[in-house]
């Protein structure tokens, strides 16, 4: 029998149902920005997942829908806000009156941002996707911990899906983008204004994906990226079982093998 909550909601399905949102909006394609129908319907497909993940089941109604959506946090705002402290080090803005380094931060916007170079290493590195800041972005916003989301939610995240990953250069941009006038100004991260650039993002990395095809680059890269986050939250990237017990045949198959360098035979152990 279903449960209706309009109050004191239980808040392990909240939480469970905020990672699980989370988890969607980072995975589709329609979901890093969502509008507000669409943020409804991560929260729904969240909240019956939610529910069949923790073997309960309480139905969900228009208030409990307007709570949530109200209350959850944008993940798209919480990538920029994430990612920002790092892009002053990584490309080397600078905070001055100076009118010489106010000039140095607008060139080095139109420079960043002409043919995607920020996504380079600026260490001279000419890989593409090669710059620090994307495997910090991965680590600071998804790879925190073993309690993160990356870490708890691998059949999403691993290897680091495409979405997310184009939401974390289009962030990045957005961040370059608040130097464009010399000195560092906020910038809304809306819809509005990044939806055209997420989706360039993303057509680019299927093109990318497409011409290195042979080399499988782009599933060795994503593979890396949640390696590496899984390291970073100091998490097994290889899904290693803690405790597992070692087949008995493991131990019978040394002692053949330690028998055999010794020329002995396991009849000859049975004569004995």
């Amino acid at each position: 029998m279903k449960e209706t909550i309009t109050t004191n909601l239980p808040s392990f399905i909240i939480l469970e149902m905020q990672h699980l949102r989370n988890c969607f909006i980072a995975t589709k394609t329609e979901g890093p920005m969502p509008d507000r129908m669409q943020e409804v319907t991560w929260a729904k497909l969240a909240w019956n997942e939610a529910c069949k993940r923790l073997h309960t089941q309480v139905a969900y109604d228009a208030e409990i829908l307007k709570m949530i959506t109200s209350r959850g946090s944008h993940l798209h705002g919480e990538v920029k806000t994430k990612v920002r402290p790092y892009v002053a080090d990584e490309y080397g803005f600078e905070t001055s009156t100076k009118q010489s380094v106010i000039d140095h931060n607008i060139m080095l916007t139109r420079e960043l941002k002409k043919d995607f170079a920020f996504t380079r290493s600026p260490n001279g590195n000419k890989g593409l996707y090669s710059a620090k800041i994307i495997q910090k972005g991965v680590n600071t916003i998804w790879f925190r911990d073993k309690k993160d989301e990356g870490v708890l939610y691998p059949e999403f995240y691993k290897p680091f899906p495409e979405v997310a990953f184009t939401l974390l250069l289009t962030a990045i941009e957005s961040c370059i983008d608040e130097w464009s006038s010399g000195a560092q100004m906020n910038k809304m991260f809306t819809v509005d204004e990044y939806q055209d650039v997420l989706d360039k993002y993303l057509n680019n990395l299927m093109d990318f994906d497409k011409h290195t095809k042979a080399q499988g680059l782009l599933p060795k890269l994503l593979s890396r990226l949640h390696d590496n986050g899984c390291i970073y939250s100091k998490a097994d990237p290889l899904g290693h079982e803690i405790g597992r017990t070692m087949a008995r045949s493991a131990f019978e198959a040394v002692i053949e093998e330690y028998n055999e360098c010794r020329g002995v035979s396991s009849d000859d152990e049975d004569d004995e």
